[in-house]
Protein backbone atom coordinates (compact mmCIF):
# COMPACT_ATOMS: atom_id res chain seq x y z
CA UNK A 1 0.00 0.00 0.00
CA UNK A 2 1.07 3.79 -0.87
CA UNK A 3 1.22 7.11 1.01
CA UNK A 4 -1.43 9.20 0.32
CA UNK A 5 -0.30 11.87 -1.92
CA UNK A 6 1.55 14.69 -0.48
CA UNK A 7 0.14 17.62 -3.26
CA UNK A 8 -1.98 17.38 -6.30
CA UNK A 9 1.13 17.02 -8.18
CA UNK A 10 2.23 14.24 -6.91
CA UNK A 11 -1.62 12.70 -6.83
CA UNK A 12 -1.65 13.80 -10.65
CA UNK A 13 1.70 12.31 -11.62
CA UNK A 14 0.87 9.10 -10.00
CA UNK A 15 -2.03 9.20 -12.25
CA UNK A 16 -0.28 10.41 -15.32
CA UNK A 17 2.04 7.68 -14.55
CA UNK A 18 -0.52 4.32 -14.42
CA UNK A 19 -2.40 5.85 -17.57
CA UNK A 20 1.03 5.94 -19.26
CA UNK A 21 1.69 2.41 -17.97
CA UNK A 22 -1.80 1.52 -19.71
CA UNK A 23 -0.85 2.58 -23.00
CA UNK A 24 2.47 0.99 -23.36
CA UNK A 25 0.75 -2.21 -22.30
CA UNK A 26 -2.08 -1.67 -25.05
CA UNK A 27 1.06 -1.00 -27.84
CA UNK A 28 1.49 2.31 -27.25
CA UNK A 29 -1.65 3.29 -29.46
CA UNK A 30 -0.76 7.40 -30.67
CA UNK A 31 -1.93 10.27 -29.59
CA UNK A 32 -4.65 10.52 -32.37
CA UNK A 33 -5.68 7.15 -32.50
CA UNK A 34 -6.79 8.01 -28.72
CA UNK A 35 -8.01 11.24 -29.59
CA UNK A 36 -10.30 9.62 -31.94
CA UNK A 37 -11.77 7.35 -29.49
CA UNK A 38 -11.62 9.73 -26.71
CA UNK A 39 -13.12 12.56 -29.02
CA UNK A 40 -10.17 15.11 -27.60
CA UNK A 41 -7.60 16.92 -29.38
CA UNK A 42 -4.04 15.15 -29.25
CA UNK A 43 -2.48 17.81 -26.98
CA UNK A 44 -5.23 17.46 -24.97
CA UNK A 45 -4.34 13.62 -24.36
CA UNK A 46 -0.30 14.66 -24.06
CA UNK A 47 -1.52 16.70 -21.61
CA UNK A 48 -3.43 14.04 -19.68
CA UNK A 49 -0.45 11.17 -19.85
CA UNK A 50 2.36 14.27 -18.83
CA UNK A 51 0.42 14.66 -15.88
CA UNK A 52 -0.26 18.64 -16.54
CA UNK A 53 -4.31 18.20 -17.05
CA UNK A 54 -6.68 16.32 -14.99
CA UNK A 55 -9.51 15.68 -16.83
CA UNK A 56 -13.57 14.42 -15.36
CA UNK A 57 -13.58 10.88 -14.41
CA UNK A 58 -15.32 10.20 -17.31
CA UNK A 59 -12.27 11.74 -19.97
CA UNK A 60 -10.77 9.02 -17.65
CA UNK A 61 -13.17 6.09 -18.23
CA UNK A 62 -13.16 6.68 -22.38
CA UNK A 63 -9.39 7.18 -21.98
CA UNK A 64 -8.86 3.56 -20.11
CA UNK A 65 -11.08 2.00 -22.20
CA UNK A 66 -9.48 2.60 -25.10
CA UNK A 67 -6.57 1.37 -23.62
CA UNK A 68 -8.09 -1.47 -23.59
CA UNK A 69 -7.84 -1.78 -19.38
CA UNK A 70 -10.55 -1.71 -16.85
CA UNK A 71 -10.99 1.58 -15.32
CA UNK A 72 -11.58 0.95 -11.77
CA UNK A 73 -7.96 0.29 -11.98
CA UNK A 74 -7.73 4.17 -11.58
CA UNK A 75 -10.56 4.95 -9.47
CA UNK A 76 -8.61 5.11 -6.22
CA UNK A 77 -5.71 7.15 -8.27
CA UNK A 78 -8.42 9.64 -10.09
CA UNK A 79 -10.02 9.89 -6.48
CA UNK A 80 -6.27 11.12 -4.85
CA UNK A 81 -5.93 13.94 -7.39
CA UNK A 82 -9.66 15.09 -6.12
CA UNK A 83 -8.76 14.66 -2.55
CA UNK A 84 -6.04 16.40 -2.45
CA UNK A 85 -7.37 19.08 -4.65
CA UNK A 86 -10.01 19.11 -1.83
CA UNK A 87 -7.49 19.84 0.89
CA UNK A 88 -6.29 22.05 -0.83
CA UNK A 89 -7.32 26.11 -0.94
CA UNK A 90 -8.58 25.89 -4.07
CA UNK A 91 -11.68 23.92 -5.74
CA UNK A 92 -12.45 20.97 -7.66
CA UNK A 93 -13.24 22.36 -11.02
CA UNK A 94 -16.66 20.42 -12.87
CA UNK A 95 -14.61 20.62 -16.38
CA UNK A 96 -10.93 18.75 -14.36
CA UNK A 97 -7.82 20.59 -13.77
CA UNK A 98 -4.53 21.79 -15.60
CA UNK A 99 -1.86 21.98 -13.46
CA UNK A 100 0.36 24.63 -14.02
CA UNK A 101 4.11 23.88 -13.68
CA UNK A 102 5.49 25.13 -10.19
CA UNK A 103 6.90 28.14 -10.03
CA UNK A 104 10.50 27.04 -9.85
CA UNK A 105 9.56 25.80 -13.49
CA UNK A 106 7.32 29.11 -14.29
CA UNK A 107 6.77 32.91 -12.82
CA UNK A 108 3.06 32.51 -11.02
CA UNK A 109 1.51 30.46 -8.42
CA UNK A 110 1.73 27.03 -9.67
CA UNK A 111 -2.23 26.61 -9.00
CA UNK A 112 -3.78 24.24 -10.70
CA UNK A 113 -6.63 25.82 -12.95
CA UNK A 114 -9.66 24.94 -15.14
CA UNK A 115 -9.68 23.86 -18.25
CA UNK A 116 -11.47 25.98 -20.46
CA UNK A 117 -13.90 24.87 -22.93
Amino acid sequence: MSLPPSSVDEAAGRLAAALRGLRLAAGRPTLAELGTHAGLPADTIQGIFAGELVPPWSTIVVLTTALRADPALLQGLWDDVRSAFQASSDHFPRGGIILLPSTSQREGDGVPREIVG
